[in-house]
């Protein structure tokens, strides 16, 4: 369920829509193998299982972090064009129709408003436009079934929608640290596998920092706590302000914080930590522990390292020891 209430790139969506891709196809090939029609719904067929094959296969095989944000929705609209050819031109319509449920979930669960309001129109389109069009005389149940279906799929998707959006909300507020709003601990440890399969796939390096604060229980019993919160968030704010937008930073607990540092080596890491160190608000100290991921390790193993790395730093004492690398 996290993963799913979690953001998503365009590649992300692109491969989420893989299962309603493959199950649109098998249904659509499952209803022309059980029900053949013949002349105009017999091309109709086929040109829908042709548009959701080449949507299937292309959810598989495009490199979609690679195009523009703007086409992500595209194959799933392909989707409901393939649903849509055949229900207009199938002499049995209320057999093919609740397929057109499969793609508007999609748009409901991953897609904006916009795009899904897009979809339904072109749903609702092809099922009352095309009896509009038929030619002859409509019968009454087929007019009922496609008003009842319209509406179908025009309230549920919605209502999908407004849930999972309700959701993802709660979710982000959950994932948030109440005191410095920072990515939480539970968050953090959730995306850092996310994290080691994308640096394992693009064969980039990755590495981790974590940082303790020097001494913050004496400022605290000093000043208060609300002084301590206080000081916690200009600790977040001028460490966030020092990294790049790819970054991670989290509030590991009490005055820990930990970044994860896409695409950096420990040597990468390690300036970067002593850059965030040296943007501490003055009237505190802090330390940092630098962890490379190792080729297959495992997600405790590369945090374990920067923790002992920590330890170093801060048992060793003074300015040249702020910061200590774990060995690769």
């Amino acid at each position: 369920m996290s993963a799913l209430l979690r953001p998503l790139s365009a590649q992300g969506r692109g491969r989420r829509l893989v299962p309603f891709a493959a199950g649109t196809l098998a249904g659509l090939a499952f209803l022309a193998v059980d029900d053949p029609q013949s002349g105009r719904a017999a091309a109709a067929q086929l040109a829908a299982i042709g548009v959701a094959a080449l949507v299937t296969f292309a959810v598989v095989l495009v490199p979609w972090e690679r195009l523009p944000a703007a086409l992500e929705c595209a194959p799933a609209f392909g989707i409901v064009v393939a649903v849509d050819l055949v229900v207009a031109g199938s002499d049995a319509r209320s057999v093919y129709t609740p397929l057109v449920t499969v793609p508007l979930v999609w748009f409901a669960i991953y897609a904006g408003r916009s795009a899904l309001a897009v979809a339904i129109a072109a749903a609702d389109t092809f099922l009352l436009g095309g009896l509009l069009v038929a030619r002859g005389p409509v019968e009454s149940g087929a007019l009922r079934a496609a008003v009842l279906w319209s509406i179908v799929v025009t309230v549920v998707p919605w209502t999908v929608h407004r849930i999972v959006r309700d959701l993802r909300h709660r979710a982000a507020l959950a994932d948030r640290d109440y005191v410095t709003e920072l990515l939480s601990r539970r968050a953090w440890e959730e995306r850092l596998p996310d994290e080691l399969s994308r640096a394992r796939r693009d064969q980039k390096p990755l590495s981790i920092v974590l940082f303790d604060l020097d001494d913050f229980k004496r400022y605290n019993d000093r000043h208060g706590h609300q002084a301590g919160d206080a000081l916690l968030r200009q600790v977040a704010l001028a460490w966030g302000e020092n990294l790049r937008s790819t970054d991670l930073l989290a509030r590991f607990g009490g005055d820990e914080y930990c970044a994860l540092l896409p695409g950096c080596s420990a040597a990468d890491a390690r300036l970067r930590a002593e850059r965030l160190l040296a943007s501490t608000p003055p009237g505190i100290g802090a330390s940092a522990g630098v962890a490379e991921w190792r080729e297959g390790e495992a997600a405790e193993s590369l945090v374990r390292r920067a923790d002992r790395a920590l330890y170093q730093a801060k048992s060793g004492g003074g300015l040249d020891a702020a910061v200590a690398a774990a060995p690769a």
